[in-house]
C-alpha cells in the first residue's frame, strides 16, 4: 500500500506522455480526418439520393400520365365517328355523349383498367370542349391502398399531368372540334423510401468497416513516421551515455525532413567526437 501514492503519479505521467507524444498526435489526426470525411458523406449523400429518387419518380409518373392520356384520348376518337350516333361531347356542351359509356366509372371501364395496369396511382380524367376551356366531365378512380407491393409506400408529395388532343369526328369529318382530355396522376406508390434505407444502411455499415481499416492505417502510419524519431532519441541517449560512436541509422524511405534532421545529428556527433579525441 506504501508503493501506490508513488505508483499513481508515474502511471499519470506515462500517459501523459503517451498522450503527448508525436506518434498518438499522428494517430488522432489521421483519424479525425478520416471521421470528418465519412460524416460529411453520411450527412450529405442519403440527402442527394432521396432527391435523386424523387426527381427519379416525378419523371416516371409523368411518363405514366401521358400514357394514359394517350390511350384514353384513342379510346375515344375509336368510340365516335363522322354521322355517329354520339358525339365526345354533346352540342350543349354537357355531360354525355359517348365518353360515359367509352371511358366508365369509377368501379368498371377504360380509366378504371388503366389505373390498375399503367397509372398505378389516384387517376383523374377531364374532358373539355377545347384547349384552356372549363371541362364538362370530370372522373376520379382511386388506386387501392393495398395494390402497393411490399416496401412501398404512398407519395402524397407527387403529382403529374397530362394533355391530349381528341377529334370529335361526330360533327364533322373534315376539320372537326379538338376536345382536350386531361389525365392527373397523384399519390403513386414508390420503393423510394426504402430504396434510400438500404443504400444509406449500406453506406453505415462500409462506414464502419472504412472506419476499423482507417484505425488500423493510422496506426501502422503512425508507427512508420515516427520510427526515425525514436532511433534518433536512442542515439541522443546513447552519446550522452559516452558512446561517441553512436550513429542514427535512417531508412533511405523516410521522409527528407527526418533524414536532413538525422544527417545533421550524425555530423554533429561526428564534430564531438573528433573534438573529444583532440582534447
Amino acid at each position: 500500500m506504501a508503493g501506490a501514492p508513488e505508483s499513481a503519479p508515474e502511471y499519470t505521467k506515462g500517459l501523459r506522455a503517451l498522450a503527448s507524444s508525436y506518434r498518438t498526435r499522428l494517430f488522432v489526426a489521421t483519424i479525425l480526418v478520416v471521421a470528418v470525411a465519412m460524416g460529411l458523406v453520411l450527412v450529405s449523400l442519403p440527402r442527394l439520393l432521396e432527391g435523386f429518387f424523387l426527381d427519379q419518380e416525378r419523371a416516371n409518373l409523368q411518363t405514366r400520365a401521358e400514357s394514359v392520356a394517350t390511350l384514353i384520348a384513342g379510346e375515344l376518337s375509336t368510340s365516335v365517328s363522322s354521322g355517329g350516333a354520339r358525339p365526345i361531347i354533346l352540342p350543349t356542351q354537357e355531360t354525355g355523349g359517348s365518353t360515359d359509356w367509352a371511358l366508365g366509372d369509377a368501379d368498371s371501364g377504360t380509366v378504371q383498367e388503366l389505373t390498375g395496369e399503367i397509372a398505378r396511382a389516384d387517376v383523374h380524367v377531364s374532358l373539355a370542349p377545347s384547349e384552356g376551356a372549363e371541362p364538362v366531365w370530370e372522373l376520379e378512380v382511386d388506386y387501392p391502398d393495398d395494390a402497393g407491393e411490399e416496401g412501398q409506400n404512398r407519395e402524397p408529395s407527387l403529382m403529374a399531368s397530362a394533355s391530349s388532343s381528341v377529334p370529335d369526328l361526330w360533327y364533322s369529318s373534315g376539320a372537326p372540334p379538338e376536345r382536350e382530355v386531361t389525365v392527373t396522376l397523384s399519390n403513386p406508390f414508390t420503393s423510394r423510401e426504402q430504396t434510400t434505407g438500404t443504400i444509406t444502411e449500406v453506406l453505415l455499415n462500409a462506414a464502419l468497416v472504412a472506419l476499423v481499416v482507417a484505425l488500423i492505417t493510422a496506426l501502422l502510419l503512425a508507427q512508420w513516421l515516427a520510427r526515425p524519431l525514436r532511433r534518433l532519441t536512442k542515439t541522443s541517449r546513447l552519446l550522452a551515455e559516452g558512446h561517441l560512436d553512436a550513429r542514427v541509422d535512417i531508412p533511405t524511405n523516410s521522409p527528407p525532413e527526418v533524414q536532413e534532421l538525422a544527417d545533421a545529428f550524425n555530423h554533429m556527433a561526428e564534430r564531438l567526437q573528433e573534438s573529444v579525441t583532440i582534447i
